[in-house]
């Protein structure tokens, strides 16, 4: 098989990267958990690498679940009516606004059908953009506050727009958002303004923190891993291209420094690399209310595993939206391997497909499952 010269490239940068990191393992070791990975993973190579498995401080690879066994384990218990709870984001929305004590961000509209759907009921046409830019920006005049456009139906923000008075103030709609939202439904929010120890470490986005929870049929959820998200690089979201680190629950603050995804460039900053702002001096404020808010809102979607992010307002935590479908990659990088998570590992030996997940990692009764000497021996 022939290599194209820019896949060459990017594997020759990934094992640059991978023996240069001061914290890697032995080579020897590397090696032959990567041939374990290979044995007993439907998840391609490349996820060893992803999931910087090849450090010392990431332990052992048969603890974390590559991409293709998420997907495995999600399409488990997913079904698409279930799924709609949380990719409906109206029906979230006034789902969520029967929970006592749980904050949302407020709603100041929709977008849909060619109209402005006001919260009194009008309804205002939208034939062009410069219709719905003079709408914005009155409606941002009226409330003192930048918007955020989402649509209607998704997940993870994509699609999103952060919109303020000076993105209006000429009365023409960006480009890029009127070909965004001219064919879709779209929900009109206020921007979160954020606690000000948050803003400081990075003001250009919402810095939320991601709790994900589990839970069993007529049993509580529980938590099983909690990091927060920070924006970097001028980028309005703290998804995208953003840093992140394990948040301690008891003390609200950050476990070691701000990281990159390996996708991302692999690298941590002991100060946010934009604002200089040390993180062993952020305490991110009111984390216990942020317990109690996801204990509320998980224990009211009988869904299995559920992602909620939490941003941080001054007057509190407020649940900006649930995903049914949460990625793993930051969450086993922040907090270790899922299967080794023992909030998460009792929940699947409760599920008809832990006979597999024992095949992934090795567990009793499979072929190619070597002991745990053997993987974490030096050459």
């Amino acid at each position: 098989m022939t290599l194209l010269p820019s896949r060459l490239s990017a594997l020759r940068r990934e094992a640059s990267r991978m023996l240069g990191d001061p914290d890697r393992k032995p080579v020897g070791q590397i090696l032959r958990e990567m041939a374990h990975w290979r044995r007993t993973r439907p998840s391609p190579l490349r996820e060893y690498v992803a999931l910087a498995l090849y450090r010392q401080s990431a332990g052992d690879p048969r603890h974390y679940l590559g991409n293709d066994e998420w997907r495995t384990l999600v399409r488990s218990w997913r079904t698409d009516e279930a799924a709609r709870a949380f990719r409906d984001k109206g029906a979230f929305h006034r789902t969520v606004s029967e929970i006592e004590g749980v904050r949302q961000p407020r709603r100041l509209g929709g977008i849909e059908a060619g109209a402005y759907l006001h919260p009194d009921g009008r309804t205002t046409a939208l034939e062009a953009s410069t219709d719905l830019a003079g709408v914005l920006r009155k409606v941002v005049a009226e409330n003192e506050t930048p918007l955020f456009l989402k649509p209607a139906e998704g997940r993870e923000g994509k699609g999103a727009f952060r919109l303020g008075a000076g993105d209006l103030a000429d009365g023409v709609l960006p480009e890029a958002v009127w070909e965004g939202v001219r064919g879709d439904a779209y929900m009109v929010e206020a921007v979160v303004r954020q606690h000000a120890a948050l803003d400081a470490l990075y003001p250009e986005s919402l810095n939320t923190a991601r709790f994900v929870t589990c839970r069993s049929d007529g049993a509580p959820p529980q938590i099983v891993g909690v990091f927060l998200r920070v924006g970097s690089g001028g980028r309005p979201v703290d998804n995208v291209g953003g840093l992140f680190a394990p948040l301690d629950l008891a003390s609200g603050r950050l476990v070691g420094p701000l990281r990159q995804t390996v996708a991302d460039g692999g690298e941590a900053f002991d100060r946010h690399p934009d604002t200089g702002v040390a993180v062993q001096d952020l305490v991110v404020p009111d984390v216990s209310e942020a317990v109690e808010t996801v204990r509320r809102v998980a224990s009211a979607f009988a869904y299995p595993v559920v992602g909620w992010d939490i941003g941080f307002s001054e007057a509190g935590p407020v649940l900006i939206e649930g995903n049914d479908w949460p990625g793993t990659t930051k969450l086993q990088a922040a907090t270790g391997g899922l299967l080794a998570n023992p909030a998460f590992a009792a929940f699947l030996r409760r599920r008809s497909i832990w006979p597999e997940v024992q095949a992934w990692s090795g567990g009793e009764g499979h072929r190619a499952a070597p002991p745990l000497a053997s993987l974490s021996s030096a050459a």
